[in-house]
């Protein structure tokens, strides 16, 4: 099996064998299809092999491998002989090129929000949870890391797959039956028939081919397959991905074929459906998932008006070639100076004894003309000056100048003009950007599609809230059915400066225009975390009182509330005195009241509990909660408000009677110290 095949192992079980009876795997209809499955991948695959040489002419040269050439007689690649004195040098500037590529579509995940269905805290939630999940899922699955695998190929090809399906065979992080699974398909693994449609869902249908190891298709579908195995690089080829060259008649693996077709593909699919055929066998059958969509999401580079799209190599691959043919031109000059031809009158000099040993002595006829070394002509400053252009039209065709390499151009100092020009290099990419947001739009999508038809039962869903505190949701798929229209933020995967970004903050705070605890938070700075982690002790501990809170049993909370209204309407009604039955407090002789939720502490920092709180009922988590709870917040809240009039009301009693030596140096009549449960001395922030 083929090391590109054998990566793909886990995305390709996609689709359990299902119970098909041997009567119905022998019926007419079921070799019919099979033999309509076999001969399209046939007839794609012949419709493509042309384009298919070019994804290999760019591989070739990604890799360095840039002296190859396409034979059109033998239909492949292959490197033309030369003599053995031509210097062939390869100074590969592809492969930069395309490594920043991938850092510019990778440096920034697009951002996602989820649009209600209405107005009703029903609705409202369902958004809510249906953001939440897409996080979580995404983080867990590793999403990012299937989309640098696609962006990888997207950029040496032209365009890419990320392929989300349900696994009914795996067991979730909670123990539950299936799982949402995600693979990055490269174009060669996949077919359509239309190949001047550029829409994936507009293809009738579409085939997602594989090899496997002949012994794990046994296994896995319960058959012997052997007839009609193939080599495991049928796909794609080994020697092409630089990996060696693998024997081509070893036949030890079968040909696996996948079609996902739209309602009248064919006669015998008239709603569509999933058609698995090995071999020349079908080996299971079923339905199209419920959104209705292929599970493939398609990302294209450089647009062609043609369902595949181009690879930025294609237009580099010349100017590359020119560019090593000069190099190797300057290289055989220098060659040629330090090992220069000589004239030689015959029969002066026995050419036996000629070597290339330094310091050589040359015995020579007295009466013949000496040997003279051949006058060479100095290379013209045009071939030198070539590499310049080479490298000036590579950046125009890249979009990769100067300034996006973190050079400035000569004369250029003012920042906004560098980040102008920073803007044009990205703005070549425009299209592809806009590819990456509605790409990750459809995986989104899809994903929350495939939990609203599989998650029949309530599952744990693991997240972090917009307080930035830990959360565990428990969903199922009928909660998130009205929140499933999730939307990318358009232009959020454009690449931003983070040294730009990290001024403009510091600028703000030197403004006073954002908090400097906010400002800190936001510059992202090696080495700043842990300086923040020690000033925002007090705002993590009001994180942790949220999640308490949100936690807490409503009942619990309806029943102490109304035995704290029951002793205080007992007391109205007795003219203030406590009546009997009531628990008093010993220290205090007041009425014992029941505990609240969570109690205020004298430690407590309040002004950052107040923010913290405040923070999290501006949240769409908070609405949700029941209304006992949200009382609880509303009365926690007002403890610490007490605690800071308390505070204030001590602070203003001071200044009446303060000893001598304790005024504020400034003459403003405030204490030097901060207020109680404040030890910065930090003004409110709520």
């Amino acid at each position: 099996m083929s090391m590109m095949d054998s990566m793909r192992m886990p995305s390709q079980t996609s689709q359990p064998p299902l119970d098909i009876s041997a009567q119905l795997a022998k019926s007419k209809d079921n070799t019919e299809l099979s033999q309509w499955v076999q001969s399209e991948y046939q007839r794609m695959k012949a419709a493509r092999s042309k384009l298919q040489l070019s994804w290999y002419l760019n591989l070739a040269f990604y890799y360095g491998n840039q002296y190859v050439e396409l034979l059109p007689s033998l239909q492949k690649l292959g490197v033309p002989k030369v003599p053995p004195y031509r210097v062939r040098l390869v100074s590969n500037r592809i492969k930069p090129i395309i490594r920043k590529e991938m850092a510019r579509l990778t440096a920034q995940m697009p951002n996602a929000s989820v649009i209600p269905a209405s107005s009703e805290d029903e609705d409202l939630y369902a958004a809510y949870a249906g953001e939440a999940l897409w996080e979580s899922i995404s983080t867990n699955k590793k999403v990012n890391m299937h989309f640098r695998r696609a962006i990888w190929w997207m950029c040496l090809t032209g365009t890419s797959f990320i392929k989300t399906w349900w696994d009914p065979q795996l067991l979730d992080k909670s123990g539950m039956q299936g799982d949402i699974q995600f693979a990055a398909v490269t174009p060669f693994h996949l077919y359509v028939p239309d190949l001047r449609e550029e829409d994936l869902e507009e293809q009738p249908y579409i085939l997602n081919v594989y090899t496997k190891p002949v012994a794990w298709a046994s296994k896995f579908y319960g058959q012997e397959f052997k007839a009609n195995s193939v080599a495991a690089n049928e796909i794609i080829s080994d020697a092409y991905l630089n990996i060696g060259t693998s024997d081509a008649s070893t036949q030890d693996s079968v040909l696996c074929l996948e079609l996902w077709a739209k309602p009248g593909a064919h006669r015998l699919l008239p709603e569509g459906g999933v058609v698995h055929v090995v071999g020349d066998q079908i080996v299971g059958r079923s339905a199209m998932y419920a959104h209705g969509m292929y599970p493939f999401t398609k990302f294209s580079h450089i647009p062609t008006g043609k369902f595949y799209a181009e690879s930025v190599i294609t237009d580099l691959i010349p100017l590359q070639r020119e560019y090593n043919r000069t190099r190797s031109q300057i290289t055989e000059a220098k060659n040629r100076t330090a090992k220069p031809q000589y004239v030689i009158a015959k029969g002066s000099v026995d050419m036996k004894k000629w070597t290339t040993e330094p310091g050589l002595g040359i015995e020579y006829r007295v009466g013949m003309p000496p040997p003279q070394p051949m006058p060479l002509q100095p290379l013209p400053a045009y071939v030198i000056n070539e590499l310049d252009r080479h490298i000036g039209d590579m950046e125009d065709i890249s979009g990769q100048h100067e300034v996006s390499k973190g050079n400035a151009p000569p004369g250029v100092t003012a920042a906004t003009a560098i980040s102008f020009l920073q803007e044009q290099d990205d703005s070549l990419m425009s299209h592809t950007f806009a590819s990456v947001e509605e790409g990750w739009e459809s995986l989104a999508k899809q994903t929350l599609q495939l939990v609203v038809q599989f998650w029949d039962m309530q599952r744990s869903v693991k997240t972090i809230g917009a307080d930035e505190s830990f959360d565990v949701l428990q969903l199922a798929g009928s909660d998130i059915k009205n929140g499933v229209d999730i939307r990318m933020e358009g232009g959020s995967s454009l690449p931003t400066s983070k040294a730009a970004r990290q001024a403009l903050i510091m600028d703000m705070m030197k403004m006073q225009f954002i908090d400097p605890q906010e400002g800190l938070k936001m510059l992202d700075m090696g080495g700043i975390n842990k300086i923040w982690q020690r000033i925002k002790i007090d705002e993590a501990q009001a994180q942790r009182e949220n999640i308490r809170l949100k936690n807490s049993d409503p009942n619990a909370i309806m029943q102490a509330q109304q035995q704290k209204q029951q002793i205080e309407q007992a007391m109205m009604a007795n003219q203030g005195q406590v009546p009997p039955g009531v628990p008093m407090d010993p220290q205090t002789g007041m009425p014992l009241m029941p505990p609240s939720v969570l109690p205020v502490n004298t430690w407590d920092n309040h002004e950052v509990h107040i923010t913290t709180h405040n923070n999290f009922r501006k949240t769409q988590s908070f609405e949700s909660l029941p209304e006992p709870i949200r009382a609880a917040f509303e009365e926690h809240v007002n403890s610490h408000l007490a605690a800071v009039n308390a505070a204030m009301e001590q602070i203003q009693a001071m200044q009446g009677g303060m000893p001598p030596g304790m005024e504020d140096p400034n003459a403003t009549g405030a204490p030097v110290a901060g207020p109680p449960g404040n030890e910065m001395g930090a003004p409110p922030n709520g």
